[in-house]
């Protein structure tokens, strides 16, 4: 239905949110102790 969506949807997003930030915190600070 449309709740499940709905929820699908955030939790989806949720999780593509906390990937990318990890990705960026990693890969910033990665970069900055190499520096």
């Amino acid at each position: 239905g449309a709740v499940l969506g709905l929820i699908g949807g955030f939790l989806v997003f949720g999780v593509g949110v906390v990937l990318v930030w990890y990705l960026l915190v990693e890969v910033g600070f990665g970069v900055w102790v190499g520096g």
